[in-house]
């Protein structure tokens, strides 16, 4: 939901629009069971949503909470490989200055961080992946990895680093995936 929610989606509407389903049918439409994710990663999202995703309502914006509801199940039981299911790269912000230079200076050491571990994802760990179209798991290729950004407007920051470690990109614009 925050990919949509950064797209100017109202999660108040999604609410209305679930209640009026409910309404219609006479029972809740669960949309709970993943068919793409295995169940360490899924297990990981359950977690950290049944903290974030909590609704309050005496809250004053209880309209715009969404709970978590049933935790997610995994189609998938085994991960193709040993690795943390989720990681965090912390950036320090104490690091440098507020302005607006040092937050493009930020943006690049965060764009240079990421480029380092996806290297070592790829390189050094050659961690597994699952090729549904070969039916079998493989070492992982940079093909494989995804970037999502909330917004574009400083893309080419990233774009630059990458290229000037040498890290394989391509930039797919728009509003695909």
């Amino acid at each position: 939901q925050s990919i949509y929610r950064f797209r100017g989606a109202d999660v108040s509407v999604f609410e209305q629009v679930h209640s009026r389903i409910l309404d219609a049918r006479g029972q809740d439409v669960a949309l709970s069971r993943s068919f793409r994710t295995h169940s360490a990663l899924v297990e990981c999202f359950n977690h950290l949503f049944r903290h974030i995703l909590v609704k309050d309502p005496a809250s004053p914006v209880a309209d715009y909470e969404v709970e978590l509801g049933d935790d997610m199940q995994a189609e998938r039981s085994a991960s193709p490989s040993n690795a943390p299911p989720l990681e965090f790269l912390l950036i320090s912000k104490e690091a440098l200055a507020d302005d607006d230079d040092q937050a493009d200076n930020r943006r690049r050491w965060e764009a240079y961080e990421i480029a380092k571990r996806l290297r070592e994802i790829k390189d050094d760990e050659q961690r597994l992946v699952y090729d549904k179209r070969e039916q079998i798991h493989r070492p992982i290729g940079y093909g494989d990895m995804a970037i999502l950004f909330q917004s574009t407007s400083n893309i080419t920051l990233y774009e630059d680093v990458f290229k000037a470690v040498g890290l394989p990109f391509v930039t797919v614009a728009g509003r695909g995936y």
